[in-house]
């Protein structure tokens, strides 16, 4: 049962990757980091540049994004259920009516 408007299809990514109707792309490896014999990342400072701060400005921005996206999100089910409820008072009139002319 959907309550707040029609969903979309859904579409199932893994099994269209195992019929062979889709590939996956390679995922990229970073040249400047290095694995220890354990398989922890050193963090000795080999491969960091101290001028390039984007990567810590990325992390630190993505959390602000995710905010914004959920109040946008919030905002859109506040809007949808003010509208649900303004057509289930129209209904609730209607039904009085109704009882009322029924009698």
């Amino acid at each position: 049962m959907v309550m707040f408007g029609k969903r979309g299809a859904d579409i199932d990514f893994t099994l269209m990757h195992r019929k062979g109707l889709i590939k996956v792309p390679a995922r990229k490896t970073n040249a400047g980091v290095k694995v220890n014999s354990q398989g922890m990342i050193d963090f000795s400072g080999a491969g960091i540049s101290s001028s390039s701060p984007s990567g810590l400005e990325n992390s630190m921005r993505s959390p602000d994004l995710e905010v914004n996206a959920l109040k946008l999100k919030v905002d859109d089910l506040d809007f949808k259920i003010g509208q649900l409820m303004e057509k289930l008072a129209t209904m609730e009139i209607k039904l009085y009516n109704f009882e009322r002319n029924v009698r």
